[in-house]
């Protein structure tokens, strides 16, 4: 789609439009230029037009560009400014040149040190958000966006503060996508750092294999579908991605995606620590939880 689709805005602001990026629950990205400084870049997200008369809407649009704003990590999206009395109302961003992890993977699986390399990094940026409040509760691998080896984790449109202000929803875990949340989604009280660590579970195994863990079929409507995955991950106590992964990822998957949320890794830290470890030689396992 090009800048003069009649879908899609010329300009926005003081930003021309050069490409669609991707689209969410509350608005669209675009790639842009700055207009009297083609070389500047950005990535720009419009709030939707038919969200923009909500005032909670306005309120989690805000509160996403805030709980970004507030995170300096080398491996998450860049937030640089917020208006809201534009038209319409968008989030400036910095752009990842990249592309994302749910296209590489259609040509196939990563090999094993690049799948942990990845991992590594968004592990990372999870540890970072979890140390500042932040969850992430939407990680999957389009939005994971790699360039040269490094990962950036965008989209924190779903995010929430575990100290108490939520950017979109509330706390019944009914948001997120369907292929990427826990077993225990859909139930009252659904730990978000747990739901974290069972969604990079899945970006591990599947970026080992190159194909989904929990495909959705296509002819189900959005309730069967919630059940049909609620189902399918009851009878899933945990993902393998078998014997010709090295044993360090084999158990690091298996570590994030126990079915017991209890049980689960959730030190996202210690998971990036034990892959850059078996990176550099260091074939320790990852301990268990506490």
């Amino acid at each position: 789609m090009d800048a003069h689709s009649s879908n899609q805005p010329e300009s926005i602001d003081i930003w021309v439009v050069e490409k669609r990026l991707g689209a969410g629950g509350m608005g669209t990205v675009y790639r842009c230029h700055n207009r009297d400084a083609p070389r500047i870049k950005a990535a720009i997200k419009v709030l939707a037009n038919h969200l923009q008369a909500s005032d909670t809407v306005r309120r989690r649009f805000i509160r996403e560009a805030e709980l970004l704003f507030e995170l300096e990590h080398p491996h998450i999206v860049k937030v640089r400014n917020i208006r809201m009395d534009a038209a319409p109302p968008f989030i400036e961003m910095a752009f990842v040149n990249g592309v994302p992890l749910s296209q590489i993977l259609t040509k196939g699986p990563l090999p094993p040190r690049e799948a942990a390399r990845i991992t590594a990094q968004i592990a990372s940026a999870l540890a970072h958000c979890h140390a500042r409040g932040v969850r992430h509760r939407d990680v999957k691998p389009a939005n994971i966006i790699v360039r040269d080896g490094n990962a950036t984790l965008v989209d924190f449109g779903v995010a929430i503060n575990v100290q108490g202000t939520l950017s979109q929803g509330h706390r019944g875990g009914s948001l997120g996508t369907l292929s990427y949340t826990p077993p225990e989604w859909g139930g009252r009280g659904v730990d978000p750092t747990a739901w974290d660590a069972y969604a990079l579970g899945i970006v591990l195994y599947e970026s080992l294999l190159g194909r989904m863990a929990f495909p959705v079929p296509d002819e189900l409507d959005l309730r069967e579908s919630v059940v049909q995955q609620i189902d399918v991950k009851r009878g899933t106590p945990l993902l393998d991605p078998g014997t010709k992964v090295p044993e360090v990822l084999r158990e690091v998957c298996r570590s994030l995606t126990l079915f017991n949320p209890s049980e689960r890794t959730t030190d996202m830290g210690a998971v990036a620590d034990t892959l850059v470890h078996w990176l550099g030689g260091d074939p320790t396992v990852l301990a268990a939880p506490a």
